[in-house]
């Protein structure tokens, strides 16, 4: 009887561990089955069917393609990625395409760091609707949420209020190794913090426009911390601030490189209203009209130029082509470039 009662708390043990393991869902849009009987199956034809059939701790691996739909998370902590978001070639050819969506990825019901999107393009985004939020975060929108983005580019989103790349609000998101390009809002181009204090590192941001401020970001009352991330050729409007607009907020920025952003309103760099960031280890340089405009904390080895810095010089000066020797081909190079600098 003992024997008989002990197999069967060791089975119903076994169960329960074998019901927690997470499961691997696959999404391929060009090899899936097709519409059927409503049964699960894998692998699924779109992204949001996955995620609504998996259950905390599952990952969904999508193949590499293009999908023309908006997806939610809704509060599940689980893992969405390519099938190798470390490799450029295949992020590139794994993109999510909003287009007829105000957001193309949303995190709205509390997810945290386990909420995990890794390995996208996320395009297309259009939030034009007559409020909000409907007319902000085109490319994510994350609310009340914590989610962590990894490896992904947003590039193409357009928002008529905040956050043409990605709008965060009242949460701690985690976002690393990402592309912000070529997005459009009228605040925060490329990302809008507002409210929460988001981590933000080894990221670039680079030809967003603002047509009110912050090109490249937008940070109001919070704490972001940003570090080891690009700001170049970003453009802000008459709100300032073409590479980054800091208001209200106490952030740090450590690092950074912000490079030939533009802003009709000042502060072509980083324009800081009633904010006092903690700015170290970074380079803002070459920005129209100004560097920085506004106060800020000086947190140590910054450079702020009108020009930016050259690049490294050759390891042996008079080694023009180099080759490693000072001979007679970096002679000849020297007589075929003689005269007037150009």
């Amino acid at each position: 009887m003992r024997k008989t009662t002990t197999t069967v708390v060791i089975a119903a043990v076994l169960g329960a561990v074998a019901a927690t393991q997470a499961a691997t869902i696959h999404v391929d849009a060009a090899n899936c089955p097709g519409p059927g009987d409503g049964s699960v199956r894998d692998p699924y034809c779109s992204i949001q069917t996955a995620i609504d059939n998996a259950v905390d701790t599952d990952e969904v691996v999508v193949a590499a393609g293009t999908y023309n739909e908006s997806i939610n998370f809704n509060g599940k902590a689980i893992t969405v990625r390519s099938t190798d978001p470390t490799d450029p070639s295949v992020v590139v050819r794994t993109i999510i395409d909003g287009t007829g969506f105000f957001h193309v990825v949303q995190c709205v019901s509390g997810e945290g760091a386990g909420t995990i999107l890794s390995g996208f393009v996320i395009t297309g985004g259009n939030a034009n609707g007559g409020g909000f939020p409907d007319n902000s975060g085109a490319g994510m929108y994350n609310d009340s949420s914590s989610p962590t983005v990894t490896n992904c580019t947003f590039s193409g989103n357009t928002a008529v209020s905040g956050g043409g790349g990605m709008l965060n609000i009242r949460g701690t998101p985690t976002i690393s190794n990402c592309a912000f390009s070529e997005n459009m809002a009228d605040g925060g181009g490329g990302m809008l913090n507002a409210n929460n204090s988001p981590t933000i590192t080894n990221c670039t941001f680079a030809g967003n426009t603002a047509v009110d401020g912050g090109g490249g970001m937008l940070n109001s009352e919070g704490t972001p911390t940003i570090s080891y991330c690009t700001f170049i050729g970003n453009t802000g409007g008459p709100f300032g601030g073409g590479g980054m607009h800091n208001f209200d907020n106490s952030g740090t920025i450590s690092n950074c490189t912000l490079i030939g952003n533009t802003a009709t309103g000042g502060g072509g760099g980083m324009f800081n209203q009633g904010s006092s960031p903690t700015v170290s280890n970074s380079a803002v340089c070459a920005n129209t009209p100004d560097q920085i405009s506004g106060p800020f904390i000086d947190g140590g080895g910054i450079l702020i130029s009108l020009f930016c810095p050259p690049p490294q010089p050759l390891p042996c000066e008079g080694d023009l082509d180099g080759d490693g020797v000072v001979g007679i081909n970096d002679f000849l190079d020297l007589l075929a470039a003689w005269g007037p600098c150009k």
